[in-house]
């Protein structure tokens, strides 16, 4: 495959695992992250057709790493890793819905910091970039994201108390006043592809929107009509501190675009630590997204970290 250089970036810090390989919940003060762009000399005739670069290797290296990870692995319990037990029908999650359960997580956090690992193979191209989120409450945000089709760029959806906007692609789009709310009740399939595509900043609707869009995203993979075969399953895992229960809910369709999902949710705060998606396309190229949140709460923040980049 080939690897578009302006996709590639580099994070120089190591991020916090559990056992399994799940991101967790814990609470401390915020830590600073920092992204460090690495190119490839596009000019071939200087290279003399001599061996890779350090930095060709480095991005190969990269994207067989994030390869690796999608294939399976029962550790990670990743898509078509073995299974967890089914959930019990009689459990509060299951006659809810894991979709009501995410975005009433999402809608009464505490004051919270996410670092976020973000990891894309997009038609050929790589994306590795680890944006923060910063949620003081629900009118003072900054949720950062990244999207192939904003290259190396990071993204935010800000509010700084007094208006909200999304700074996408270096271009500033200003979002409706605080309470004028779009909230859904289920998404088309048409809206779940978006879903899965953009879940970076689409997870976080409930700040953009009003909306509930982990309820609406669940109830529309559970409509037969869009062609999804779900199962909802939970272990009890040792995260740090004690031992509690994690939920995954896993969707599959077939055909001419067929696509795996997976999500792991952290009971202990009903918020959701790893989401990844598997597209095929017609063509025949792949989309591949993995995103992984650890989770912090408590402590203070700056009433500077809540400006919208323009400002």
């Amino acid at each position: 495959m080939k690897v578009n250089p302006s996709l590639a970036v580099m994070n120089r810090f190591g991020w916090m695992l559990l056992a399994c390989g799940l991101l967790v919940l814990i609470g401390c003060q915020p830590k600073k992250t920092e992204l460090a762009p690495t190119s490839v000399p596009t000019d071939n005739s200087q290279a003399n057709n001599d061996p890779k670069t350090e930095e060709e290797k480095q991005i190969e290296d990269m994207k067989a790493a994030i390869e690796k990870r999608m294939e399976g692995n029962p550790k990670a319990h990743v898509i078509n890793a073995e299974s967890w037990p089914a959930v019990s029908p009689d459990k509060p999650v299951a006659k809810r819905g894991l979709g009501e359960i995410i975005d009433d997580g999402i809608e009464n956090l505490d004051p919270t910091f996410v670092s976020v690992r973000l990891e894309c193979l997009n038609r050929g191209d790589v994306l590795s970039m680890s944006p923060t989120l910063k949620i003081k409450d629900d009118r003072h945000f900054v949720i950062e994201y990244a999207l192939p089709e904003t290259e190396a760029t990071m993204n935010a959806l800000a509010s700084d108390g007094q208006e909200r906007a999304y700074y996408e692609g270096q271009k500033i789009k200003e979002l409706a006043p605080f309470g004028k709310n779009e909230v859904r009740k289920t998404m088309n399939k048409a809206e779940i592809k978006q879903f899965i595509e953009r879940m970076p900043v689409e997870g976080f609707r409930y700040f953009s929107h009003g909306d509930r869009p982990w309820s609406a995203f669940i109830a529309g993979l559970a409509d037969p009509k869009n062609g999804f075969k779900v199962s909802l399953e939970e272990k009890n895992l040792e995260a740090v501190g004690d031992k509690r229960a994690f939920y995954r809910y896993v969707a599959k369709s077939k055909g001419k675009e067929p696509t795996e999902i997976e999500i792991i949710v952290d009971s202990k705060r009903n918020v959701p630590v790893t989401f990844r998606a598997n597209q095929k396309f017609a063509d025949g190229k792949e989309r591949k997204l993995i995103w992984s949140a650890q989770w912090n709460f408590g402590g203070k923040f700056d009433p500077k970290d809540f400006s919208i980049p323009t400002k």
